[in-house]
Order: structure tokens, then sequence, then C-alpha cells
């Protein structure tokens, strides 16, 4: 009986994780290799990347001499199944998450010049805060 309690507190536990993502939901599954082999520089064009990514997260100009700079971002945290759990979650609980940024540079005829693209994986733990003394 009390394998089966435990057994179902536990799948509880899983399914109350919580899971949230903001951003370009396009670049979820992204790498480098997937951004390399749809962007090509000095022949993918703003249309192109429109059609790959959507609109952009924001858009800037710099120079008259330059184009534009579209980037996107993505993010996306899970928390962690022992956070729902009481007194476990203190010591074992937190989240899981990742980032990415992907910025792309078009020239004034609106095809890629550069682009960057960057990932970041986090992980966040909760416990008692750390305190300091000071003599």
């Amino acid at each position: 009986m009390k394998k089966t309690a435990v057994s179902l507190f536990l799948c509880a536990a899983a399914l109350l994780s919580g899971c949230a993502s903001t951003g370009n939901q396009a670049l979820a599954s992204a790498d480098q290799a997937a951004i390399d082999q749809h962007l090509v520089k000095g022949k993918t064009t703003k249309a192109d990347v429109l059609a790959y990514l959507g609109p952009a997260n924001s858009v800037s100009t710099s120079s008259a001499a330059a184009g534009e700079t579209w980037v996107y971002v993505y993010a996306s945290s899970q928390a962690k199944g022992a956070t729902f759990i009481p007194v476990v979650g203190l010591f074992a609980g937190g989240a899981t998450g990742n980032s990415k940024v992907l910025s792309v540079s078009f020239d004034q005829q609106g095809v890629v010049s550069r682009y960057s693209f960057s990932s970041s994986n986090t992980d966040t733990r909760l416990g008692a805060p750390s305190t300091t003394t000071t003599n």
C-alpha cells in the first residue's frame, strides 16, 4: 500500500511540474547546424528568414550605409518535480532552462551579411540562502 501511495504521489508531482517558454518558438528546436543550413551569407534574403523564423523580436537599423539587424530570442524553463514535494523541494527543487539568441544582419539589398547564434542552459536550485559573516 505504501509503495502505491508513494508512486501516485511521485506521478502527481511529475505531472504538476511546470513548463514555460517565451519568445520565438521556431528557435525551440534550433541548433547551430540548423541555423547554418537555413542562413547563407550573401544568399539568404529577408523573405527567406521571415519564412523560416517569422517576425523578429526586435529590428534595428544602424547607419545609412548598413541595413537592418533582426534579433530572435527564445527562452524556456521547466520546474523540477522535486520542487513540489514538501520539505524535499527546499533542498532538491529548482528549475532547468534554456535560452537562445539569433542576430541576423542584412545589407541594403536585404540579403544576410552576417549572423550569430548562441544557446545556453541553466540549472537553478532552491535551498536555504547562504549566510556570510563579516568580522
